[in-house]
């Protein structure tokens, strides 16, 4: 994704599902920063997706908040994804279709202010499975799944849900009509900006 003029924020990909910006996301290094903002992309069908998925998106939180909404297109609906605060202060990660949490992973993400890569993928036709990938490593595979997804209810949302918003910052966000392999999702991080941004950032530790 890249952002356009002032309040659009446009879709690279041949799908052209440009969104519109809500609240004052400010952009930082072609990353959108998020705090009590959002971008809707609408309800073209392409974005309608009930089969093989896969989410990617590189992420920089500032805080895990009770909710920080990634992907939203309605819990009850096709694909949901965020990230959860629990007491204690940890993280974890839910991923959502049909008002059933297919997949909650805890404390596998990097602390907060540190870039990272995330990748989900569901394999809808073969083991109905969801799949969880932090800097192209699989950390956590959710059981076989029964029920299964349903067609979306709402436009697709990044960094909301009703009342919840995310707080942090987002780059290279892309959704698939299939579920990326092991070596795939390992490929997207490899050649990412945030694999870029973290062996700089070892380097001058170094």
């Amino acid at each position: 994704m890249r952002q356009g003029n002032s309040n659009i924020v446009a879709d690279l990909s041949p799908e052209h599902n440009h969104g519109e910006i809500f609240g004052a996301v400010r952009s930082w290094n072609n990353g959108l920063i998020f705090n009590s903002c959002y971008i809707d992309c609408g309800n073209d069908a392409s974005l309608d997706i009930t089969g093989d998925l896969s989410l990617e998106i590189g992420m920089n939180i500032n805080t895990y908040e009770t909710k920080n909404p990634l992907f939203n297109i309605g819990t009850n609906g096709a694909y949901y994804l965020e990230l959860y605060q629990r007491t204690p202060p940890s993280n974890r990660v839910i991923f959502w279709h049909n008002s059933t949490a297919v997949l909650s992973a805890i404390d596998l993400l990097e602390p907060i202010n540190t870039w990272q890569h995330l990748v989900i993928t569901r394999s809808h036709t073969t083991d109905k499975k969801v799949r969880m990938y932090v800097n192209g490593n699989l950390v956590a595979t959710s059981a076989a799944y029964v029920v299964d997804p349903a067609a979306a209810t709402q436009n697709l949302i990044l960094g909301a849900y009703s009342t919840f918003f995310l707080n942090g910052i987002i780059d290279e966000a892309r959704i698939y009509k299939r579920d990326l392999t092991a070596a795939e999702a390992f490929k997207r991080y490899t050649n990412s900006k945030i694999a870029r941004w973290k062996a700089l950032a070892h380097t001058k530790q170094d």
